[in-house]
């Protein structure tokens, strides 16, 4: 989608935008978010996914971020706390995936099978 550090950085207002949020919210932790969600998926599952939506992992970031405090922390702190904040964004995102490709599965198998008719009913009362 070719989203940039500001596209990134304009989904939060412009008061909160910290050297936290400016890491966070960079092209380069975005793009390794993409990257690492689609490795974890495929070891959970064993199944290889495509790139997921950039506006939906866009989403999840700002809810994760918007969720943990940030007072004024330095730079290791800042780093420290994008660690966490990715690892809380691909653990939702990942157990959400897994989820639907599970639900997904269970569709195809169920598709394949061939229905059985209901046997018509029988008049007990003659």
């Amino acid at each position: 989608m070719g989203l940039s550090d500001a596209d990134l950085l304009s989904t939060i207002g412009r008061e909160q935008h910290t050297p936290t949020s400016r890491l966070f919210f960079s092209r380069v932790n975005f793009e390794a978010l993409h990257a690492a969600l689609r490795g974890l998926v495929q070891r959970r599952t064993g199944v290889s996914i495509a790139r997921q939506s950039d506006p939906e992992l866009l989403l999840l970031m700002r809810g994760v971020y918007e969720t943990h405090e940030e007072r004024s922390v330095g730079a290791g702190d800042s780093l420290r706390l994008v660690r966490a904040m990715n690892a809380r964004v691909l653990d939702d995102a990942v157990d959400n995936i897994v989820v639907n490709i599970a639900a997904h599965k269970q569709y195809i198998e169920q598709v394949d099978r061939v229905p059985v008719p209901v046997e018509y009913g029988e008049n007990s009362q003659i």
